[in-house]
């Protein structure tokens, strides 16, 4: 397919965060897009070669297909970036360019678009861990991950959410924001394809991967004060869990019918049997005891239970919805008129507030998988150290690749997502740190012409302290304490 890829089109691809703000954690959808030449001038002789529901449309080029960007420089290759095709338009008419527009998505675009289906509730996990089991709930898994080992411990995770509502892109900014973790795609040398989580302290002990010393080819700089966060609110969300699996998490509100031989699947909401407030529950007693859990009849309208025995019950499932298959290998209608699940609640506390400076310009931040009052404080004290500063705004820096062999590395994986750079420039005075939050590229000039654009966020100047850490930190020695 890329023979037929029209030059003289600009082929465009962007991936990594959508802001630099203290929530964007969590990569927007990446995005391809180039045109593909569909007249008998491409490589196969076809008109309508790609274009869906055409006789001549190439095998497999349809909805969902791959697709890739490739570099390749000095005999090395690298995979910028890989994703699925998601809208096709073939131009038509007899007189019309004969081109099909493309557009592609990276692995954002499948886990924006999971829904989040019985994600059972994980305790005492870290949080590198929780990114990881609600990834493994997507049907598509991606190529390549790199999960990076998280210093924290969640007590709990995963009860907050629905079935009905929550997506596993939400999961995993819930994920982040109650860690200061990131996730995001990259791309490397074999497939393009890499998942990663970023711990919260991998920034901060990365080394400068580039700089550039006056030889962008342009940098947008603004300093704004109005921007400085002046006051944080950080919430808290601690737990309670039964101790013990006898609470009614969930019933069958009306009696239903299940046909001779067929099976019927029950979806039973969990509820708080004080307040009728959905939670969730965890530690299903299973099996299902008959009379106390079930009643099945012949007859309607009953309540009998004279077909308990005869009746195959499923094993219970799920946290926030619970799933139980009853199946009836009878020849006449069975009636389920009583069914219930037991099992442990776990309900959410009043969320505890910590509030960091004062002033008008404020930034709440929820911390939803974070029942550590004590953590929520001290991340609610670095972020006020880190949004109050007054540090340059650099709202994009760019360049063109093929301007020179130091570009051309940067391109090819030398800097990637979250990769820190040195900024100069001699007119506006800046000189300082940052970090690649997102890329932009255009390929333009039938090829000749590679633009760079990189989004940035200031990189914080001071000194950090890590626990155990040889390089950064050993308790008793003469490093600061400045942060978690």
């Amino acid at each position: 397919m890329s023979r037929d890829v029209v030059k003289s089109e600009t082929v465009s691809y962007k991936q990594g965060f959508g802001g630099i703000g203290a929530k964007d954690l969590v990569a927007i959808i990446g995005t391809l897009s180039f045109t593909l030449d569909n007249s008998e001038a491409n490589s196969a002789g076809l008109l309508g070669y790609y274009a869906p529901g055409h006789a001549n449309c190439r095998t497999g080029f349809e909805r969902d297909m791959r697709v890739r960007v490739r570099f390749t420089y000095n005999s090395n290759a690298f995979y910028a970036w890989h994703g699925r095709i998601r809208q096709i338009e073939p131009i038509a008419g007899r007189f019309g360019e004969r081109l099909t527009h493309v557009q592609a998505v990276d692995y954002m675009g499948i886990a924006s678009e999971a829904q989040l289906t019985q994600l059972t509730i994980r305790e005492n996990k870290r949080f590198d861990e929780l990114a990881a089991y609600a990834v493994a709930a997507i049907g598509t898994q991606p190529i390549n991950t790199a999960y990076s080992v998280d210093p924290s411990t969640c007590e709990i995770a995963f009860h907050l959410e629905q079935d009905e509502k929550s997506s596993i892109v939400n999961v995993l900014q819930k994920v982040c924001q109650s860690t200061g973790g990131r996730v995001y795609i990259t791309g490397n040398d074999t497939d393009g394809e890499t998942l990663v989580y970023e711990n919260r302290h991998e920034r901060a002990l990365r080394s400068l991967a580039a700089t550039f010393n006056n030889t962008m080819s342009g940098v947008g700089v603004t300093w704004k004060s109005a921007e400085n966060i002046t006051k944080v609110r950080t919430a808290i969300y601690p737990v309670r869990v039964d101790t013990a699996a006898t609470t009614v998490l969930a019933s069958l509100a009306d009696e239903v019918a299940i046909s001779p031989g067929k099976s019927y699947t029950f979806n039973l909401r969990v509820r708080d049997p004080n307040g009728n407030n959905r939670i969730s529950g965890t530690a299903l007693v299973s099996p299902l005891v008959s009379m106390t859990d079930y009643k099945i009849s012949a007859t309607a309208g009953s309540g009998g239970s004279d077909l308990n025995s005869q009746m195959t019950i499923g094993t219970p499932s799920g946290t926030n919805t619970i799933s139980v298959t009853i199946t009836n290998p009878l020849t006449v209608a069975a009636y389920v008129n009583f069914l219930q699940v037991r099992g442990k609640g776990i309900y959410p506390f009043d969320v505890l507030d910590h509030i960091t400076g004062s002033g008008d310009r404020a930034l709440t931040y929820e911390m939803p998988y974070c029942s550590d009052f004590g953590f929520g404080r001290d991340y609610s004290t670095y972020l006020h150290g880190r949004f109050s500063q007054s540090l340059p705004n650099v709202k994009d820096v760019w360049f063109y690749a093929e301007a020179n062999s130091t570009f051309m590395g940067y391109l090819m994986g030398g800097v990637a997502i979250g990769s820190r750079i040195l900024l100069q420039e001699g007119a506006t005075g800046l000189n300082a740190e940052f970090f690649v939050d997102q890329i932009m590229v255009d390929i333009m000039g039938n090829g000749s012409q590679i633009k760079v654009m990189y989004m940035v966020s200031p990189a914080e100047s001071a000194q950090w302290f890590i626990l155990d850490d040889t390089d950064y930190g050993v308790l008793d020695d003469t490093s600061i304490v400045l942060a978690i």
